[in-house]
């Protein structure tokens, strides 16, 4: 049995002109039929975003450095040419403009900020594996810890890599234990630092990938420690010592 809202419907439509009933459908039906359409488009364009999403196979930062296009290209399609790795469903991540500083001047200063605040959330987040840095990125990435020890990795893991890349690996300071903050509050009257000597970075200048790179001073490649992509890695070192 009809309700009477359902059987007044029908009747106004009865009642309606071709010209009217086009209208009534248009101005009830529109805003269902527009929501439907832009559902489907929602679906389509994530389907399709999904079919062109490239698998994030190694995180490369440029710390107060920068390269050409061209040698940009070499460090990302370079590597996956070489590789063999396909272009189409892989890709190097680059952060690039990256400024690291433990004194940072006024004008740089929250440009600094905001990169140390971005640099901890890649590596906690394990999205950083590589670095290419100056000096003073190298320092202050070395102090901090977040660089791996190369000596002990390499040897484990690719001797050849430990022979050829020898040469070019170089020593900086990490801090064990600081106090620091504590001596300046006043809780202590001792200032103790306790550092480590550790193999952690790589000397790229003459490297045969960046002998073109036209690098003002010396540049440093350094592997961040939490790393979950080691032999991607390995394969990348192979790929910058290659003639």
């Amino acid at each position: 049995m009809k309700d009477k809202e359902t059987e007044a419907l029908q009747q106004r439509l009865a009642e309606m002109t071709f010209s009217e009933k086009v209208k009534y459908f248009f101005s009830y039906y529109t805003p269902h039929f527009l929501l439907g359409v832009l559902a489907v488009f929602i679906l389509i364009s994530g389907i399709i975003y999904q079919g062109k999403k490239k698998n994030a196979i190694l995180y490369l930062a440029f710390a107060n450095t920068s390269v050409g296009s061209v040698m940009e290209s070499r460090l990302t399609n370079g590597f996956l040419n070489d590789t063999g790795i396909s272009r189409r469903q892989n890709e190097v991540i680059l952060y690039k403009d990256m400024y690291l500083s433990a004194d940072a001047s006024p004008e740089n200063h929250e440009y600094a900020y905001a990169s140390q605040l971005k640099l901890m959330a890649v590596i906690e987040a394990k999205k950083l594996d590589l670095v290419l840095m100056n000096r003073e990125s190298y320092d202050y990435l070395s102090r901090r810890g977040f660089l791996l020890d190369l000596t002990e990795t390499l040897s484990a893991s690719d001797s050849a890599a430990a022979r050829d890349l020898a040469p070019f690996i170089t020593k900086n300071e990490v801090i064990l234990s600081d106090n620091s903050v504590d001596n300046l509050l006043g809780n202590t009257d001792e200032l103790l630092i306790q550092t480590e000597t550790v193999s952690n970075g790589i000397l790229v200048n003459d490297l045969p990938a960046f002998r073109d790179a036209g690098f003002p001073a010396d540049v440093w490649l350094g592997i961040i420690a939490n790393t979950p992509h080691q032999d991607t890695i390995l394969q990348y070192l192979r790929f910058l010592r290659e003639e």
